[in-house]
């Protein structure tokens, strides 16, 4: 998190005082209201896009219109044509969760039947709340994939906790970005380690045997509460108390299978017991796609995809330096060149040759899996247990090429997670009313070289855009800025002074800026350039969200002048003298 400037927050008190709101704590976001103008809305999946502009107040859509009248206190941004679409929904990760090291010591059971639940693999009392850093980078790293709510879960085995859903905003405490808890529980056929169960048959066993102790758990508990008069008082179990929900059919296990075989075990435990289950991490369904359809599972589909098969011919074809294919060549141009000898093709026989077609076969039924679930009407998603975020799209991607279709990618990225974990009436769609979780592109999403430009979470937003570094580098023609340089800017009804300074960084500059009421307390400089007397940077400061600070000043002799735009909040202008040359 960056620290806030008192440069910038004295500017802000400024304009806070001048749009009547001088009662508010200068430390929280300076404005609640974003208009985006001139952004091509696609406001669910399947719909064209449209250009519209987008009202936002207080993290809530309040209009959706080609002509909005900007509000005084709004910031307004210009995308010229990105195409905005609804925040996309993670359905199930371990976002924020690192993985825990196994402990080398830790005591092991006398024997096999004398493990407990927790040595079982069962611990459906975690939390996923009580085991998320908001610090963790792979909550930037899915935020920068444009998603913006996460249901998370906590690694385990058999039975790892309880999920909780999750705005993926910037934040120094989890409370401040949860959406719900206690959603789901997090489910598998995850053996343990050297004790019961140790086998898949002994893990299905588990599951039964757990069941019914928490069903009878439910009952004495019940009816000591109904009349405890003459009853004992059952004993209390963490792990029993916190499967009455999943029992008790309030709460779904989200089951974790990979293969048809698993996904068969899981339905006839599921309807054998009677709990609500949703089908993850899904690798394969053919054999078992009628069954998946027939109960009216929900399936999320892993993003663990196998490497591309790469055409031989392709492979061998001749690159230049540059690594790009060679233009063909002029009939002359062949006479001239010298005979190569030509490589013996590779002789595959014929059980080579089948081998190699079953691969070819395997590959594309695993990446059709997510056109045949659209194609038989069954509700899907994506599960990212193992995805790296910087993939995401290419994987999808390549199940588009694989048959499935836009519509039903996007959906599978918005209203189809939304629907699944029950949270459509305020997110999944880009309506009046909804939670303002957005995401803006420069082309259509899956577009080749589409980017994601600005993601809004909750109301808060974050701009993506890669700033172009350009080195400060020293020129005896430019400025000679090296030094501490006086600053003072005026801002309505006071004047802010302080100090910036600049340093020799090889063949560039680095630099800070100080200010007068917090010595010591210093701000770094960002992509310094010099173009003559002008130079420029920037500084990134933390506001209640991300801002953006400018300087252009123009340096003569001794002295310079220019101005400092704060994103959104306006310009003013600002000079200083030089104070003393760098130390030797």
């Amino acid at each position: 998190m960056v620290k806030k400037t008192t440069l910038v927050l004295a500017c802000l008190c400024t304009l806070v005082c001048q749009i009547s709101l001088a009662q508010a704590d200068p430390k929280t976001e300076v404005t609640t209201t974003f208009l985006f103008k001139n952004a091509m809305v696609v406001d669910q999946p399947g719909a064209s896009p449209k250009l519209q502009c987008v009202l936002i107040k207080n993290g809530i859509i309040t209009q959706i219109s080609p002509t909005v009248k900007s509000p005084f206190d709004a910031k307004v941004i210009d995308v010229d044509s990105m195409y905005m679409y609804a925040g996309f929904i993670d359905p199930m990760s371990y976002t924020g969760i690192k993985k825990e090291e196994e402990k080398k010591d830790a005591p092991k059971p006398p024997s096999r039947g004398q493990a407990n639940y927790e040595q079982s693999g069962i611990t459906p009392q975690i939390n996923a709340l009580s085991k998320i850093i908001v610090k963790e980078s792979s909550i930037a790293d899915m935020r920068k994939a444009g998603f913006t709510t996460s249901h998370i879960f906590p690694r385990g085995k058999m039975i790892g906790g309880s999920s909780a859903i999750l705005h993926l905003k910037e934040t120094d405490h989890e409370d401040k970005i949860i959406i719900g808890q206690n959603i789901a529980m997090h489910s598998s056929f995850t053996t343990a380690n050297g004790v019961a169960p140790s086998t898949i048959i002994g893990v299905i066993a588990k599951y039964k045997d757990l069941f019914k102790n928490t069903d009878i758990a439910i009952k004495n508990t019940q009816t000591y509460n109904l009349n405890p008069v003459g009853l004992k008082k059952p004993i209390f179990s963490e792990e029993l108390t916190a499967m009455m929900p999943v029992v008790k059919k309030t709460t779904p296990l989200y089951f974790v299978v990979e293969k048809n075989k698993d996904i068969l075990r899981a339905i006839n435990l599921q309807k054998e017991l009677g709990f609500k289950m949703v089908l993850a991490e899904v690798k394969m369904i053919q054999h078992s796609l009628d069954y998946i359809k027939k109960g009216g599972y929900s399936v999320l589909l892993s993003m663990d995809l196998p490497d591309e098969i790469k055409d031989e011919e392709k492979k061998d074809e001749p690159k230049n330096q540059e690594g790009k294919k060679d233009e063909p060549k002029t009939q002359d141009e062949k006479k001239d060149e010298p005979k190569k000898e030509s490589k013996p093709q590779r002789k595959l026989s014929p059980e080579q040759k089948a081998l190699e077609e079953r691969k070819k076969i395997a590959y594309d039924e695993y990446l059709s899996q997510a056109s045949l679930l659209e194609k038989n009407g069954i509700l899907f998603s994506f599960s990212y247990l193992d995805a790296k975020p910087g993939e995401i799209h290419k994987t999808i991607k390549r199940m588009i090429k694989a048959g499935l279709s836009e519509t039903a990618a996007l959906a599978a990225l918005t209203t189809s997670p939304a629907k699944i974990l029950g949270i459509s009436s305020t997110s999944g769609t880009i309506e009046t009313g909804k939670i303002a979780n957005l995401v803006l592109t420069d082309k259509a999403l899956f577009q080749d070289k589409s980017e994601i430009k600005y993601v809004m979470i909750d109301g808060s937003l974050y701009d993506l855009q890669e700033k172009k570094k350009t080195d400060a580098k020293i020129d005896d023609k430019g400025a000679k800025i090296a030094g501490v340089w006086s600053y003072s800017v005026e801002v309505p009804g006071s004047t802010q002074t302080g100090k910036l300074t600049f340093e020799k960084d090889g063949s560039a500059y680095k630099g800070f800026s100080e200010d007068s009421t917090s010595p010591g307390e210093t701000d770094k400089m960002e992509d310094i350039a010099i173009d003559g007397d002008k130079v420029t940077f920037s500084m990134t400061v933390d506001i209640g969200q991300p801002t953006t600070v400018t300087f252009d000043l123009i340096f003569t002799g001794d002295a310079y002048t220019g101005s400092v735009n704060v994103s959104g909040m306006g310009t003013f202008p600002i000079k200083g003298n030089k104070l003393n040359d760098p130390k030797s």
